[in-house]
Parts: C-alpha cells; sequence; structure tokens
C-alpha cells in the first residue's frame, strides 16, 4: 500500500490541469480527500514497522526473552511484584503452607 504513493503523487501532478478543470466543489472535495488514505496508510506502516523492530529488539543474547521479563534483566516481574520480594514471598509461602500451627 506504501510503494505506489510516489506514483499517485505523480499522476496528481500530471493531471493538474484536469484538477482545475473540474468544478470549485468537486476541486475541494478532492484536495481534501484524496490524500487521507495515503496518510494513513504510510502511518500504519510506521506503526508496523515499528513494531517488528520492538518485538526484534527484546530479548537476552541469545535472542530469546524469558517469560515475563519485561526488562531484560532475567528477573521475572508481574503486575504488582517487585523484583527483590518476589523469591522471599513463595518461600514464605511453601513455609507456611507446611508448618503446624504450632511451631
Amino acid at each position: 500500500r506504501v510503494l505506489p504513493i510516489p506514483f499517485l503523487a505523480y499522476s496528481w501532478w500530471a493531471s493538474r490541469a484536469a484538477f482545475f478543470a473540474l468544478s470549485t466543489n468537486l476541486r475541494y472535495v478532492c484536495a481534501v480527500s484524496l490524500w487521507v488514505p495515503m496518510v494513513m496508510n504510510v502511518y500504519w506502516f510506521h506503526m508496523l514497522v515499528a513494531g517488528a523492530l520492538k518485538q526484534l529488539s527484546k530479548g537476552d543474547e541469545d535472542g530469546d526473552a524469558q517469560e515475563g521479563d519485561a526488562d531484560g534483566d532475567g528477573q521475572s516481574t508481574g503486575k504488582g511484584k517487585s523484583k527483590s520480594g518476589g523469591s522471599k514471598a513463595k518461600g514464605e509461602v511453601l513455609k507456611s503452607a507446611t508448618s503446624t500451627p504450632t511451631g
């Protein structure tokens, strides 16, 4: 969708005499609306390329991102969890699940 844009721009420029022969209302509609799909296609192409580059830049040296590792430091952080307290909290839960109420 982005590739033919230069050709379309050239064809508009080459047919400018026919454009000026149109009525004023039709000329206004063409001037306001014909460029919108091309601008939107360029914007979507930019978003697509930016997303692809973002996905390609994620991961560690081997190219594999660990699940839940948002910043690539090897420690998984979920919503509401801190990096430092994650393993400590798991140990406390395990300890409380295996111990008796008296001790």
